[in-house]
């Protein structure tokens, strides 16, 4: 298959030099990422599905349940903004 325009292929994608597509340490879902990344990914997608349980939750009238559901993503969800903010930072 033809490599399309602008393409550079495997390799480093901020240099454009030869070689491992994924060095180590880089993210393992695929991307040329910080490793973090993915976890950040997962630890947000995780809250966004807590926030989904907590919303039918409150639909349904169970108050106390939505409270836990919905606090603990939310301080999920603060405790992955402010690590992520503090690491890219440094």
């Amino acid at each position: 298959m033809p490599e399309l325009p602008g393409s550079r292929g495997p390799g480093d994608a901020a240099t454009g030099e030869p070689g491992e597509r994924h060095p180590a340490g880089a993210a393992s879902s695929g991307h040329d990422g910080p490793p973090g990344a993915d976890v950040s990914l997962a630890l947000t997608l995780l809250a966004t599905a807590m926030l989904t349980i907590g919303w039918r939750l409150a639909v349904r009238r169970r108050y106390q349940a939505h409270r836990w559901v919905q606090t603990t993503a939310v301080v999920l969800n603060a405790v992955v903004v402010v690590v992520w903010m503090i690491r890219s930072s440094w």
